[in-house]
């Protein structure tokens, strides 16, 4: 991975913990011996990582600078000239009139996944994103704590991606920062009945709109880039919303709770463009 910290490229901000929150660790154990002792084996379609891929992280051994390394598979997270997250412009911009790309998002189930990289959350129904005509489905949605991408060199305290797929396996994500507030917001509805064991997955809600996730104005940047985790696929059409969600505290202190600092640190730009997009 190239070094993201070089004079007058873009830096990282808001630090990574060196080791996995105590709680999290005993989860994991937890999860793994419940496994074993029912005789049941951890559903792969929701654990991370993959079958055969190697385990990995966010600091030590097995953190984002060692990604490349731990598999031949993941070489992009390391040579990739196109990689995310960047730091975004602070100079806001004007989002277009036209609509850059279109949410179909429906009310349905959620179901929530605790990876042990991040609490990744599951929608029932039929949810897409459409750009330039081609509807891209929603797979999944998940956090990050602090944000992965910054603004002008700032980190907000969280970052939701909604992960979406069109037929031929290409990939959307939408960004949402994520900004703590006494008042709370929509997305603490989500945290009611959140799984205790690793790669369990429950029912957080049986009918919720996902429209209430994404920013109303829906002014955007717009750029093209990676996953954030292994394999780092490229490619990647990301909008990140130029204004935050509210959520209260105790959102924000779960997920940090679940997964510690899981954010990787800021690539280079690599001359790229950022546009500006509206998503609504």
């Amino acid at each position: 991975m190239r070094d993201a910290g070089r004079a007058g490229e873009h830096r990282y901000v808001g630090g990574m913990t060196e080791t996995l929150d105590r709680r999290l660790f005993l989860r994991r154990s937890a999860g793994c011996a419940a496994a074993l002792i029912a005789g049941v084996a951890v559903p792969r379609a929701f654990a991370d990582p993959g079958p055969g891929h190697p385990e990995w992280g966010y600091s030590g051994d097995e953190g984002p600078a060692h990604w490349a390394a731990l598999d031949p598979a993941w070489h992009a997270c390391g040579t990739g000239d196109a990689q995310s997250p960047i730091d975004l412009p602070r100079a806001r911009p004007t989002a277009p009139r036209a609509a850059t790309a279109r949410l179909r998002y429906r009310a349905g189930p959620v179901d929530a996944v605790d990876t042990g990289h991040t609490i990744r959350f599951v929608p029932g129904g039929r949810n897409a994103v459409v750009v330039a005509g081609t509807p891209f489905r929603l797979v999944q949605f998940h956090e990050h704590t602090p944000s992965e991408h910054t603004v002008g060199g700032r980190a907000y305290p969280g970052e939701l991606h909604f992960v979406h797929q069109d037929a031929g396996g290409r990939h959307a994500v939408l960004g949402v920062f994520l900004q703590a507030s006494r008042r709370g917001g929509p997305a603490d509805e989500l945290l009611g009945e959140l799984p205790d064991v690793l790669d369990e997955r429950r029912q957080v809600v049986a009918a919720y709109d996902l429209s209430l996730l994404i920013p109303r104005d829906g002014a955007a940047y717009r750029y093209s880039g990676s996953l954030t985790t292994p394999d780092c696929e490229q490619g990647i059409d990301w909008f990140v919303f130029r204004r935050p969600i509210r959520v209260s505290p105790s959102v924000l202190e779960t997920f940090r709770e679940a997964s510690g600092d899981n954010a990787r640190p800021l690539q280079l730009l690599n001359g790229r463009t950022i546009a500006s997009a509206r998503v609504v």
